[in-house]
Formats: structure tokens, C-alpha cells, sequence
């Protein structure tokens, strides 16, 4: 028995002594094949690359994934062989193509559109080939085997980006241009998963917008122009058309029977705007084009799609066409915001105006299995914050960045006491929270002294008044973030059309809040331009802002203004009852104050500004310093009219003046 035991005992040793050495063998070789994958001379890959139509903003992504590859050092020609399959929006044709790449024995095979990713995920079932996609609004729907809720259960082969057109920002955009948009006609083919999500999002939105929508299908874009005759019929102010490859087709058709109704063709498929469309918020498909190819050059060199979540990727491209406003029936026009916002303008004669300077650069994703941390730092309780916040944290999440996921928040305050700010920047900065984000000028002016930590704000009123910088190019290297400067000028235009007869105005401030000296010098000039006398009161805190109130009271003025000073803002309760017992109209830089006993609220969305800071905060979590980040400025001015108010005051205004007022975005 122990000569039987010492000989298999022998055996199994050199089983696996054997193993070792074939296992170490093959690593070797493994190493040896990546190694020449990456850099081996006279090396070729083979990619296969498949598009489902002609169409520009496709064929915008299909060159930034050439170039992105070639940023890997995989050039054309050089040690790389793309081959371009373009199926001319035909799905059996794709089908036929997809097949043919499935077994064309290539080491990637590359994608654009929902379309082309199921023709050749469903060829290439067998995950022999590597597949990388991008330009695909809903990978997540589109029947491939991804996991809309964990990213990174999909099949081990197949991996890339998830670019859902901002389709509530362009409608919301729709509505800025024209405050009276109230009928919307939505064109798209309901077997294309991308359209149908992009409907639901379209419906939600223009629900909560009051806009009706209404929806014609186009099966194919031979019948799409006879969808939109439709829909013209009905009565609709306006056509918007979201990432349909078989609308987008048949996108001159539809734009000439628009311009016949004179009415505006609105996408999410920039630079559609080329062909006649009024505007394209959408994606910026040469830069998303870019990054997929790049992930694709990290694919060949040896990185395991397995490993690679399907996560979000967005970088928004504004367009606007100048000369499709020529003809329009009334209503639609361009603000000023909104223009310096675009990254292309077409002038009257459809001439490209030139630009200024390039466009944002596009955050890059986050990496897979890290979880990110964030301070939140705010100077007390407040609405407007918790809204700032939810709009940062919605950003983020169509970034790739979700709470709960692979991002943590820890949320702190100062309790409405400057005296605690400063402690509250020094615990954050000694923490392992990787970015500290201030909420409010006060805290802002407290993280000039962090040392550890980048910063990137918002909910500030004016940083360049803050101190945190001398221009938004030019600021202190550890910050970057989101200024929103008060609409001063148009809630005073906007009070004195709802209330005529004001002659005396009443204020009370913080003087040490360098947000409120900014906001009440551009009050004295424009109450000064209109002959209406301002009066001012100051409030060092919280319990001398009542007394403050009551003497502005007292002095026989028309209307109590509340600027957005966070001293007066927290005794706001206070400062209405003041106001409703002397029967005075209360006018608050805040929109929500309208539903709170404010005549009217007014002053910048702040969700819209929370929002606005999500790839600005997204670039420093990649890595990248706030030095070369530009700070911004994002002041989406909001009217409410407080119904409850006019009638405790008495006041008959016009409805059609209210609704005007409000409409204004």
C-alpha cells in the first residue's frame, strides 16, 4: 500500500509540475501574442466596421472612431485594416453584412446605430469576434443581452457606449425659443427601440411642459414625408424628430413640408441643421465616435470587454439655423443665452458663423469598479439647494456617475452660521472624499483655503466677485465650477409690467455676502434707469434680518424685494408674515417662492445650474485639474406668479400677462 501511495503521490507531482510548466507556457505566449498585438512590426489587425445609413452625424461617428483608434496607434494602413460596411438603411442588408463580418475572421468588429449593433450581435452569438459599439441610444433595450440596471452583465464579447439623445432638453429648448409652443408633432418608426425610448421620454417631458404630442409613425422613409403631411394637418406648431435612422433618411422631404406650413423642423441629430432645420440639441457624434474608438484601440490592446461596463457617454452639440427663422409663423427667435451657448450657428444666408473658441471637452467615463466620493457642502438647509443638488446628481448619473452605484455623497451644512464653514472645508479637505463641491458664495470663499482637495461649485451667484478668480479662464488652480449670476435686469422688467405703479422698492442684505453686494449694485442701476427709488437695510445675521424687514416696511414702500442673500433667506418666513400684514407685495429671487406667499418668484433655475456643473466635476473625477477647466456661468431665469398672492392682495392683473410672464424660460 505505501509503494502504491509513494507511486501515485510521484505521479500527481508530475502531473502537476507538468501543468505548471504548460500553464506558465501559455502565459508566456499569451503575453508574447498581446505583446505583438500592441507593437509586434509588420503587425495587422483586421477591424470590420458597420453603419446602417449615409447620413452625416453617423458618418461623423464613424471618422471620430477611425481617429480614436488611431490615438490607440492603430492606424489605417499602417498596422490596421478597416473595413467599412455601410448598409444604406436597409436591415436585410445589414443582416447580410453582419454575417459576412461575423465570419470574416477579423480581430474587432465595430458598430454604429441600434440597428447595426442587433444585426451583428445576433451573427455573432458565438463570441469568436470581440464587438465594440457605439452612436446607440438604448443599448440596454435594444435585445443584445445588456442589463439596463448592472452595466457590466453583458456578454463578455461585447461592450460600449450608451448615448441617449438629451431629448428633455431639447424639447425644454423648444419651449425657450417659442414660449407659445403648445402642439408638437413627434415623427419616428416604432421598430427602431431607440425611437421608443426616446418617445417615452418625449411624452413625459411635454406633459410636464403642457405641450400636446402628437405622434405619426414612418415605418420606413419612403412614408416618412406622408407622416409628417399628417401631422402638419393636425395642427402642429412644430416638427421634432429624434435618432430615427429610417426619419433621418427622408430628413429633406420633411423639412420642405414643413417650410411650406412655415413651421420649424427641431431634432437631436446634430449638424442636421445643414439641411434646413431650425435646431439640433443632441450629441457631439465625431467626439462620441472618438472615445468609442478609443475604447476599441483599449479592446485590441489587450483590455477584456468583460471587464468594461455599458455605461453612459454624452457630449451635447447645440446647432442653430439663422435662416430657417426667415418665414416662420411668430413666436420662435433666438435669446442671446442660448446663441452663445452653440457650438454652430448658420446665419441668414445659411452661411457657418465663425466660432469663438471650441466646445467643452467631453468628461471621459468612469472607471469600472471604482466608487467615487463627494463632499457636499452647503451653508444650510434650503430648497434651492436640495434642487441644485438633484440637478448635479441627475447630470452626473447621464455621465455614468450614479449614487448608490459607484458614487457616494456625503452631504454636510453649516447651519446657517459663517462661523462654521471654515471647520466643515477643513474636515472635508482631510477626508478621502475625492472632489469637495460648495454650495453658496459663503462656502465657495471658504474653500480658497482647501489645500488637499480640488473643488468644483455651484449655486454661487458671481465667483469672479467671490475672489475665485480674475476671469473665468483665469481662477485659482484648485477651483472650477458653475456661476449663476441673477437675472437682475429682466425680474425687474418683468415686476414692473405686473405691477406698474411701483415707485419705491424695499431691500434688506448681508453687506458681507460678496453674492448680495453684486446682486444689490445691479439692482440700484436698474431701479435707477427707471426712476424708482430703492430701499436698503442691512442684516450682519439671521436675527437682526426681522428688525431689518420691519423698518423697510415702515418707510412706505410699493414692494419688498428679496435678493438671494442666504442671511435674509433664512429668516424668509419671517420677512412674508412682515409682508402679509402690511398688505405689501413680496417679489423673491426664488421660483418656488411663488408657491410660498410671493407675488412673483424669479431668479435662475438652480436644478439647470446643478446640472450645468456635472461634466465640469466629471472631467476632475477623471483626472483632469480644475486649473485648465473654465468656470462657467448658467442662468436659466424662471418666472412664477403666486396665485394665492393676488388674491390675498386684491390685485387684478391680465391672465394674458401672467401666462406670458411665466412662459418665459
Amino acid at each position: 500500500m505505501r509503494v502504491f501511495l509513494r507511486r501515485l503521490s510521484l505521479g500527481l507531482l508530475l502531473i502537476a509540475a507538468t501543468s505548471a510548466v504548460l500553464l506558465l507556457s501559455d502565459l508566456g505566449s499569451r503575453r508574447e501574442a498581446a505583446a505583438r498585438t500592441r507593437a509586434e512590426p509588420g503587425r495587422q489587425v483586421s477591424i470590420a466596421l458597420l453603419q446602417h445609413a449615409s447620413q452625416t452625424i453617423l458618418d461623423d461617428g464613424r471618422e471620430g472612431m477611425v481617429k480614436g483608434l488611431s490615438e490607440m496607434g492603430w492606424e489605417q494602413g499602417r498596422n490596421a485594416r478597416i473595413k467599412l460596411f455601410n448598409a444604406e438603411g436597409d436591415s436585410n442588408v445589414s443582416q447580410s453584412i453582419a454575417r459576412q463580418m461575423a465570419a470574416g475572421g477579423h480581430d474587432l468588429l465595430m458598430t454604429i446605430t441600434t440597428v447595426s449593433l442587433q444585426a451583428v450581435a445576433n451573427a455573432n452569438r458565438a463570441g469568436k469576434t470581440p464587438h465594440v459599439f457605439g452612436l446607440v441610444s438604448d443599448p440596454y433595450g435594444a435585445g443584445v443581452g445588456i442589463n439596463r440596471e448592472n452595466h457590466l452583465d453583458h456578454p463578455p464579447y461585447l461592450t460600449g457606449f450608451a448615448t441617449m439623445q438629451p431629448v428633455e432638453a431639447c424639447l425644454r429648448t423648444a419651449r425657450e425659443l417659442n414660449p407659445g409652443l403648445r402642439r408638437l408633432g413627434a415623427l419616428f418608426n416604432p421598430a427602431e427601440p431607440n425611437s421608443l425610448s426616446q418617445i417615452k421620454v418625449a411624452r413625459a417631458t411635454c406633459a410636464a411642459l403642457g405641450i400636446t404630442l402628437e405622434e405619426g409613425n414612418a415605418e420606413n422613409a419612403s412614408s416618412a414625408p406622408e407622416a409628417a403631411a399628417a401631422l402638419i394637418a393636425r395642427g402642429v406648431d412644430a416638427l421634432w424628430l429624434p435618432g430615427d435612422v429610417a426619419v433621418m433618411v427622408a430628413l429633406d422631404g420633411i423639412v420642405a413640408a414643413a417650410r411650406k406650413a412655415r413651421i420649424p423642423v427641431l431634432t437631436v441629430n446634430p449638424p442636421s441643421v445643414r439641411k434646413g432645420t431650425l435646431f439640433d440639441l443632441g450629441a457631439d457624434y465625431f467626439e462620441i465616435g472618438r472615445l468609442t474608438g478609443r475604447l476599441a484601440g483599449e479592446v485590441l490592446n489587450g483590455r477584456n470587454p468583460a471587464t468594461i461596463p455599458v455605461g453612459p457617454l454624452m457630449a451635447e452639440n447645440l446647432c442653430l439655423n439663422r435662416q430657417a427663422l426667415i418665414g416662420l409663423r411668430e413666436g420662435w427667435s433666438f435669446p442671446p443665452a442660448l446663441v452663445a451657448r452653440a457650438q454652430l450657428i448658420l446665419d441668414e444666408q445659411g452661411r457657418e458663423q465663425p466660432r469663438a473658441a471650441p466646445g467643452p471637452k467631453a468628461p471621459p467615463p468612469p472607471s469600472p469598479g471604482r466608487t467615487y466620493t463627494l463632499g457636499f457642502a452647503a451653508f444650510a438647509p434650503d430648497p434651492q439647494v436640495d434642487l441644485c443638488q438633484k440637478g448635479l446628481l441627475d447630470g452626473l448619473r447621464e455621465l455614468g456617475f450614479a449614487e448608490g452605484t459607484n458614487l457616494r455623497v456625503v452631504r454636510q451644512h453649516a447651519q446657517g452660521e459663517v462661523v462654521n464653514i471654515l471647520p466643515m472645508m477643513r474636515n472635508f479637505d482631510s477626508s478621502e472624499v475625492d472632489v469637495i463641491v460648495p454650495f453658496s458664495t459663503p462656502v465657495l470663499q471658504a474653500s480658497f483655503q482647501v489645500r488637499a482637495k480640488p473643488v468644483v461649485f455651484t449655486y454661487v451667484t458671481d465667483p469672479i466677485a467671490a475672489g475665485a478668480g480674475r476671469s473665468f479662464t483665469d481662477h485659482l488652480p484648485h477651483i472650477t465650477g458653475v456661476g449663476s449670476l441673477t437675472p437682475v435686469e429682466d425680474i425687474v422688467a418683468a415686476m414692473v409690467r405686473l405691477l406698474p405703479a411701483v415707485r419705491r422698492i424695499g431691500t434688506v442684505y448681508n453687506s458681507g455676502e460678496a453674492n448680495s453686494v453684486k446682486v444689490i449694485g445691479l439692482l440700484r442701476e436698474s431701479t435707477r434707469r427707471r426712476g424708482i427709488e430703492l430701499v436698503e437695510l442691512t442684516a450682519g445675521n439671521t436675527n437682526e434680518v426681522l428688525q431689518a424687514a420691519q423698518g423697510i416696511v415702515s418707510r412706505q414702500v410699493d414692494v419688498f424685494y428679496l435678493t438671494s442673500d442666504n442671511t435674509a433667506f433664512l429668516a424668509y418666513d419671517g420677512i412674508r408674515k412682515v409682508c402679509q400684514d402690511a398688505r405689501l407685495p413680496l417679489i423673491v429671487e426664488d421660483p418656488d417662492a411663488a408657491s410660498r406667499g410671493a407675488l412673483m418668484g424669479a431668479g435662475p433655475g438652480f436644478y439647470h445650474s446643478g446640472k450645468a456643473a456635472a461634466p465640469l466635476l466629471a472631467r476632475v473625477l477623471g483626472g483632469e485639474s480644475p486649473a485648465g477647466i473654465p468656470m462657467e456661468n448658467v442662468a436659466v431665469n424662471e418666472i412664477r406668479i403666486g396665485r394665492e398672492a393676488i388674491t390675498r392682495l386684491g390685485l387684478r392683473l391680465d391672465p394674458a400677462l401672467v401666462a406670458e410672464l411665466e412662459g418665459k424660460r
